[in-house]
């Protein structure tokens, strides 16, 4: 289907093409779906029960702490984003472009902090370990800054993304589909001139999958009872003249169709016209089988491609990843099957079967398991036909040794140990601390390993924002800057601050981006500390540097004040009188 094609049809043949792109890579996506359930209730504890009704169903949580030490460890580090304009150093423009990439380098980072999108990155990276990819979608949001818009990325849930079944990742796919629910008043919001006629088609209409419900409990009213506001009147009914209007909660599933279609252009060269093929990135936006919207990308951003990003922990190549709870899981289920009959075997102990015979003469007699308890046995031969408790089985040693073994598979598939992990009891006693962090850091090797596939999948993100910040930033703005080591300060920007004057006109500026997140740097926060200390102690790095390996709150206020006592003879840095001596 070309480009010329799908411009020119009609909007009812388009939804229909749009739908059966849907059909095709929902069928893909759904053989996967009873892995992803299973994953989910696992890592929240939630697995299925191991025995009848009457019997004990203990669930270990093993799962839970590998992936919350795996997040935990990804995260402990800042986000740096380090931007370079793409300029000949010998220009006359050199030192402008430079002070314009410092500018945008400051504003990401500042956005990164203000809009909270390390949460973000958390969420995706539970996904990813739990259903296989994390996706990210960046997007321009008019209502930050006070209606001046700004960037951000979200994290997109994976059971709402649906993606061409011959791709092997997001970015060489030829279509991707995002489905979810919205009420009316969203709808409203984005698309005002066509939630009319989505509003009179009515109905909810599709159902979409959504990943599985960990509460199961009918909901109920909250208890509280708000009483009346401070003006002494009513809040809900009375006697108001004019009560509010209940807004329109009403929900409808919206289809958000990003598809790559072909456009032929020709060319001369060498006197003979020839054809050349490149794609184009289309999004069309569908609810209740009617069009919200129809644009092509690169009317919406200077990038002109799908705005979705993804992480997949370890990459081989397959479209939806394979998370390491798929590996977990059967572990994790024997575990729990064999601690319920664990706990079975204990709770017979205490309270063991009870055997009678018929004749023993007890028919009438409540028979309570508790010490001191006499029993008066009548008739013939009562004590040779004497009840008794049922000795239960010893449960062998190969028991808890089948635990301890399973245990050990989790650490073993994770690369975590019980110490990595924040146990007490990980290491033996009396280990010295070099050790430790010599093995923490043999153990961190495939989280930098991971941690790598989240510096490129958050290379991309920030070249979207970049390039949305380019071509937004049309108006003055002052922006209240906080750096992620606690600097406060403010950043006054022009009208198209990052557009450079030049005999062509506007030139935005062009720029080379790299993004740190941990993948180059040791992972133990003590071997990061101990090296700066090492480098400060040598005189390689300088005041600065240290405070920024050590990641002291505040530091930038603390490196003003100690440099100004230093200069006023008020304070003198470690090892000064040492110096003075010799």
């Amino acid at each position: 289907m070309t480009a010329t094609i799908a411009s020119t049809a009609r909007e009812a043949d388009l939804i229909e093409y749009c739908r059966q792109l849907f059909s095709r890579a929902r069928n893909r996506k759904r053989g996967l779906y009873d892995n992803w359930s299973r994953n989910y209730r696992l890592v929240h504890n939630r697995g299925p029960n191991t025995g009848n009704a009457a019997s004990p169903t203990p669930k270990d949580s093993e799962i839970f702490p590998v992936l919350s030490a795996i997040i935990a460890w990804m995260t402990d580090q800042n986000v740096n984003v380090n931007i370079n304009p793409a300029v000949d150093p010998n220009t006359t423009y050199a030192d402008a472009w430079t002070q314009v990439s410092q500018d945008l380098q400051v504003i990401l980072e500042s956005l990164w902090i203000n809009n909270a999108q390390d949460h973000q990155i958390k969420l995706a990276l539970w996904d990813a370990f739990t259903f296989g990819p994390g996706y990210f979608k960046t997007i321009w949001d008019q209502a930050l800054d006070k209606g001046q818009g700004n960037t951000k990325f979200i994290r997109v849930d994976p059971w709402c993304l649906y993606v061409d079944p011959n791709a092997s990742n997001v970015y060489d796919a030829e279509y991707l589909i995002e489905v979810r629910k919205m009420t009316m008043n969203e709808v409203r919001r984005r698309w005002p001139r066509s939630a009319t006629i989505v509003d009179a088609a009515g109905g909810l209409g599709d159902q979409i999958d959504q990943r599985p419900a960990l509460d199961t409990r009918a909901p109920r009213s909250p208890m509280a009872n708000p009483g009346p506001l401070p003006s002494g009147n009513g809040r809900y009914g009375g006697s108001m003249s004019n009560p509010p209007d209940i807004p329109d909660n009403q929900e409808v599933v919206v289809y958000e169709y990003w598809m790559r279609f072909n456009q032929s252009h020709t060319e001369k060269i060498d006197n003979t016209e020839q054809e050349f093929v490149e794609s184009k990135w289309r999004c069309v936006v569908v609810a209740n089988n009617q069009i919200l919207m129809d644009e092509w990308a690169e009317d919406l951003w200077s990038y002109a491609t799908h705005p979705y990003d993804q992480f997949i922990p370890e990459d081989f190549g397959e479209l939806y990843g394979v998370p390491i709870t798929d590996h977990l899981a059967q572990p994790q289920q024997y575990i729990n099957r064999l601690l319920g009959a664990l706990q079975q075997n204990a709770e017979l102990t205490g309270n063991p079967v009870f055997v009678e015979p018929d004749n023993s003469g007890l028919e009438r007699t409540p028979i309570i398991n508790r010490p001191g308890q006499r029993l008066k046995l009548r008739g013939p031969g009562a004590m040779q036909n004497a009840p008794q408790w049922l000795t239960p089985p010893p449960m062998p040693q190969v028991v808890m040794d089948m635990v301890q073994f399973w245990i050990s598979r989790i650490e073993n598939i994770s690369g975590l140990g019980a110490a990595i992990k924040g146990g007490v009891n990980g290491a033996p006693s009396r280990t010295p601390e070099g050790v430790i962090s010599t093995i923490q850091e043999a153990s961190f090797v495939r989280i930098r390993s991971m941690l790598g596939n989240l510096e490129e999948c958050l290379m991309s993100i920030a070249k979207k924002q970049a390039d949305l910040i380019i071509d937004n930033y049309n108006t003055k703005r002052v922006m209240a800057l906080v750096g992620p080591s606690g600097e406060k300060t403010s950043l006054a920007l022009k009208a198209n601050h990052f557009q450079v004057p030049s005999s062509d006109g506007k030139v935005p500026l062009e720029y080379s981006l790299i993004v740190q997140a941990g993948a180059s740097m040791p992972t133990s926060r003590t071997a990061r500390v101990a090296e700066s200390d090492q480098a400060y102690a040598l005189g390689i790095i300088d005041r600065q540097a240290w405070f920024e390996a050590h990641q002291y709150p505040n530091w930038p206020e603390i490196l003003t004040r100690v440099n100004n006592q230093i200069g006023m003879g008020l304070f003198q840095p470690p090892g000064a009188r040492q110096r003075a001596h010799h």
